[in-house]
């Protein structure tokens, strides 16, 4: 039997969020211009939430969920 995927987390303002759960989509910045979505392990959020989003209020952070 093999163990649980590792969670990943994304980090986005909760106005994005919210604009997004309105919707029933999202499509983080990055996408658009990087190419890809950022994520990070359990181990890293929040090292990445200091790094990147420093100073900033109003976020949430997300945990993907993995399909059975």
């Amino acid at each position: 039997m093999s163990s649980a995927p590792t969670p990943l987390f994304h980090i986005t303002a909760a106005t994005d969020w919210e604009r997004a759960r309105a919707l029933a989509t999202y499509r983080a910045p990055s996408l658009d211009t990087e190419g890809f979505i950022h994520l990070s392990t359990s181990a890293q959020w929040r090292k990445t939430a200091a790094r990147f989003f420093k100073g900033q209020q109003h976020l949430v952070l997300l945990e993907l969920g993995h399909p059975i």
